[in-house]
């Protein structure tokens, strides 16, 4: 899947990465728009998310809406439309 990587200070990276897998609860959304919110602009300012610990880039976008593409174990259903 793609996604938008801070990898640095004001550096995002469009890139593949491994599909997540999913726990009991969670959903699995194909994203269809994300927004940017102060937070955002924060950590691409610093270059790094929110973990204390070291880690290579930060899967940004955590204000986003689409369509749920697997439900897992949820109450959801295949198609359901979210907003996060």
């Amino acid at each position: 899947m793609k996604a938008a990587l801070l990898t640095g200070s004001r550096q995002i990276t469009l890139s593949d990465v491994p599909k997540p897998h999913i726990a009991d609860g969670d959903i699995l959304i194909r994203v269809s728009a994300c927004g940017v919110c102060g937070s955002d602009i924060h950590m691409w300012r610093a270059g790094k998310g929110w973990s204390k610990k070291e880690m290579p880039y930060f899967i940004m976008g955590h204000e986003f809406c689409g369509r749920v593409c697997d439900p897992g174990t949820s109450s959801f259903a295949e198609g359901d439309r979210v907003v996060f």
